[in-house]
């Protein structure tokens, strides 16, 4: 008997925003709202790799210096781990979809929300 997997979208994100560069500059709060709202935009969950902001989390929320640097070492180790300072490699996902953030403007929707109108 084989197990049905799900289907896994790849979504990249490129470009700049008026405040940061893509990915790598989204604020931890701008990363939860985003994958918490996968229902709104057709999926069954949201996430983003482990990065930098990833290790600030767990520092924020009180592991261990020790800890967090384990957790990075064996996420390297592993090639879990996006550094934004290298050069990234493609991944391959089931379909793929892409948002250059150059193409995000403010709408009038919320505070200095930024929403593709």
């Amino acid at each position: 008997m084989s197990m049905v997997l799900p289907g896994v979208v790849g979504f990249k994100l490129s470009g700049k925003l008026r405040d940061g560069d893509g990915m790598g500059e989204l604020s931890l709060a701008d990363r939860a709202t985003i994958a918490n709202m996968s229902p709104e935009y057709g999926a069954t969950m949201g996430f983003f790799p482990v990065d930098h902001v990833t290790l600030q989390y767990l520092k924020l929320t009180g592991r261990s210096d020790d800890t967090v640097a384990m957790i990075e070492a064996y996420l390297r180790a592993n090639k879990m781990f996006v550094d934004y300072s290298e050069p990234q490699q493609e991944r391959i996902y089931s379909s793929y979809l892409e948002l250059n953030l150059a193409d995000v403007e403010p709408c009038i929707s919320g505070p200095k929300r930024y929403i593709t109108c």
